[in-house]
């Protein structure tokens, strides 16, 4: 039985084996889930069909998007032009517009004015009766009017503006905690806020910083030099004379608009009134009673001066005519004016328009000659009309710019014809802006470093030989031939040939070798150079991406 059964295991044991075996080849042999497609690379349609060589004078006709790209270059170039009109609008740190209002408290003028408005409420006309002295002095107590005061600076003036003024009359600073990078505006405004009304509170309604021997209570009743409620007045009158005074000198660094656009109060006539109807009724005009002392205010803010000149959408923000006007008379008037003593001459004090209405352009000064005459706000067709016509009749007197708006009409920018507003707005730039962008002098000088560059390197092109004509019939001729050279010089570095505006600079490369040329130099470091052309795995940045890095627009990258 035993053999009989070694047997029958050795039978059957092979089949198990052969069975075993079997499985794991079906296992091994079973067909992949995933199925891996080969890859097949195809070329980039720029590769495979290039863009034709020949200057094409007409690009709309090839480029679909052609008219957004024009707009969104035309919208960087002209809130670069607002921006360098504006820049006296920069906002400054604390420290810097402290040091302007002390340069102005501290001299002469108002040295005497302080002695003059200090002996008036002591003994002139604007003296304190001993009635409103006593209703004064309740100034700490009076819940209801210590709020209406503190409202009437901190609901007024421009935050930062009122902390310099505040603490160049005061002489102390405000502590104020320091900002983290990623704190928004609106929080780091409401710890200013809170800042100021505790300072206020301090030393313009308690006024701690007194002789406690002033503060006692025998002094409040009998002695008006003495009194806080007169050192309260005198520090309030010489904030606004300050701020009037600052906000009105050239090169100053306060706001463009000194009081917030919410404010009941546009100027310092009325902010002077209201402190005196709050704290001083007996006397009726503090202002009036400040003119005899060789003192006036005289700054108000305008509407135009709360106008957001930033244009976002190019083919919408011009039809009201606001910003295409504040455009023209800031290239006619403003940035234009330290350019040539030529185009001095061709500025005019006024302005003709179609009907035969003459407006003039001296009436408010030299910073809204042609804005004054708009209508804000334009809510109406004919508002709209009448406000670009001022543009367009501003521009048909100069020359050279008359050809431009001839055949565009008031009615085209109003209803939005985008061609003739990217075909004015070209005209203009072409004409006066690149004078604010650029320094034609520093650009000759930088294309004969990159003449002399270029010989050395043994790549002497046809880039040389235009170079030598000197006689151009205007002016944009000679502007345009000078951009050429410089193109040419840079592609010609690269084995590039430049043949003219627009299809040379298709394929990109020319604008490679122009970031090649100056990356390093626009980041001071050639490491971090050599990081934005490689990745982290040698992976070699896109055009695109290195314009983002230097800084450039996403649109312009395309």
């Amino acid at each position: 039985m035993s053999g009989m059964g070694s047997v029958r295991k050795a039978s059957t044991d092979p089949g198990k084996i052969s069975r075993k075996s079997s499985s794991k080849q079906q296992v091994k042999e079973r067909p992949p889930v995933k199925i891996a497609v080969p890859r097949i690379l195809s070329l980039d349609i720029a590769q495979k069909y290039p863009i034709i060589s020949e200057d094409i004078s007409n690009p709309y006709m090839y480029e679909e998007n052609w008219l957004a790209h024009q707009e969104i270059v035309l919208t960087q170039l002209a809130n670069a032009l607002f921006d360098s009109g504006h820049c006296a609008a920069i906002a400054q740190d604390a420290q810097s517009l402290r040091h302007e209002l002390l340069e102005h408290y501290q001299d002469a003028y108002f040295s005497l004015l302080y002695k003059r408005v200090q002996a008036s409420l002591l003994y002139g006309a604007l003296r304190i009766p001993k009635d409103i002295l006593s209703r004064g002095n309740r100034l700490r107590e009076d819940i209801g009017m210590r709020r209406k005061f503190l409202n009437l600076w901190l609901s007024t003036y421009d935050l930062s503006a009122l902390r310099a003024a505040a603490e160049t009359v005061i002489g102390r600073r405000i502590s104020i905690p320091v900002d983290s990078p990623a704190q928004p505006k609106a929080s780091s405004q409401k710890i200013l806020r809170r800042s100021m009304e505790k300072f206020l509170d301090t030393f313009l309604i308690k006024n701690e910083d007194s002789n406690p021997i002033a503060r006692s209570a025998k002094s409040k009743e009998n002695d008006v030099e003495g009194s806080p409620f007169c050192k309260t007045l005198l520090r309030s009158i010489m904030i606004i004379l300050l701020l009037d005074k600052a906000r009105i000198a050239p090169g100053t660094y306060l706001p463009q608009c000194l009081f917030v656009t919410s404010s009941e109060y546009k100027s310092s006539a009325a902010l002077l009134r209201a402190l005196g109807s709050l704290l001083l009724p007996t006397v009726g005009d503090i202002g009036r009673a400040l003119s005899h002392l060789d003192f006036q205010v005289s700054y108000e803010q305008c509407r135009l001066q709360e106008h957001h000149y930033r244009i976002k959408n190019l083919a919408v923000d011009l039809r009201d005519g606001i910003l295409l006007t504040r455009l023209v008379e800031l290239l006619l008037f403003q940035l234009a004016s330290g350019w040539s003593q030529q185009q001095k001459s061709e500025n005019t004090t006024t302005v003709t328009m179609p009907t035969g209405q003459v407006l003039s352009l001296l009436q408010s000064g030299n910073e809204w000659p042609l804005s004054q005459h708009l209508k804000i706000p334009c809510v109406s067709r004919a508002s709209k009309i009448f406000n670009v016509q001022i543009a367009l009749s501003a521009l048909s007197g100069i020359r050279g710019v008359g050809v431009i708006v001839k055949d565009i009409r008031p009615e085209d920018i109003v209803d939005g014809y985008r061609e003739k507003t990217i075909a004015l707005l070209w005209g203009l730039v072409g004409k006066w802006g690149l004078h604010g962008l650029l320094d034609w002098e520093d650009l000759k000088r930088e294309i004969s470093r990159l003449k002399t560059k270029l010989s050395q390197m043994q790549h002497d092109n046809h880039a040389t030989r235009e170079e030598e004509q000197e006689e151009f019939d205007n002016e944009h001729e000679r502007e345009t031939f000078l951009l050429r050279s410089w193109a040419s010089c840079l592609a010609g570095l690269k084995g590039l040939r430049l043949d003219n505006m627009t299809t040379s600079f298709a394929d990109g490369k020319i604008f490679e070798s122009i970031v090649d040329e100056y990356e390093v130099l626009i980041n001071h470091e050639s490491t971090m150079a050599e990081d934005m052309v490689e990745g982290q795995e040698g992976q070699k940045f896109s055009l695109a991406q290195r314009l983002h890095r230097l800084g450039c627009s996403a649109q312009f990258g395309k």
